[in-house]
């Protein structure tokens, strides 16, 4: 599965089968008493193939996943509110007109007061979480594709190809193109 695959509709979080999730969440207390996000599972597939930055991966999907539990745990209505934005952001990175104006035009708040909800829920602003996303769906892109960099900037939402490349180098000191040659060399050594 993806790490572009947006979290689970808040109706579709009981339908977690005990056999997806991995051995250790298997226990009856854990099935009992919270129902698992597909993405716990994901973040364990991510840390135990030890690929090319699953470190990184699977910590930012971590800490999704535990802002989604906390709102299940805590009915506080910010909270809530944060979720259905990231939940809205994880659907919809790649539409292009995709901006603080028209997330919150879609939930009907000001663009300051939702961004300010998400960065007091998160520590992090609306439109670090929408490039972020963006970003990672990105890498997947370019790990598991032969997608031209024209093709990966406009399926995760980017304008341009310049503006892809600017965000990308400044998030991981590298172009595209360097890092999947990186990758390319990862994966040679890792084979021999």
């Amino acid at each position: 599965s993806s790490l572009g695959t947006p979290f689970l509709a808040s109706s579709d979080r009981s339908k977690i089968l005990s056999e997806d999730a991995p051995q250790q969440f298997a226990s009856p207390f854990v099935l009992e008493h919270m129902t698992l996000p597909k993405q716990l599972v994901e973040i364990c597939q991510i840390f135990q193939s030890k690929e090319h930055n699953y470190k990184e991966r699977s910590s930012a999907l971590l800490k999704l996943c535990l802002l989604d539990l906390s709102h299940l745990n805590h009915k506080d209505p910010n909270t809530l509110l944060a979720m259905q934005i990231l939940d809205y952001i994880y659907a919809n990175y790649a539409d292009l007109s995709l901006t603080n104006q028209t997330i919150a035009e879609h939930f009907g708040y000001h663009p300051y007061y939702i961004s300010d909800i998400v960065k007091q829920i998160t520590g992090k602003s609306l439109h670090q979480h929408l490039i972020e996303h963006r970003l990672s769906i990105a890498m997947d892109l370019l790990t598991a594709t032969d997608y031209d960099i024209k093709t990966i900037s406009w399926k995760t939402g980017f304008n341009s190809v310049s503006y892809f490349l600017n965000v990308f180098n400044n998030k991981f000191n590298m172009s595209p193109k360097e890092y999947k040659q990186e990758l390319k060399k990862e994966i040679k050594n890792n084979s021999e």
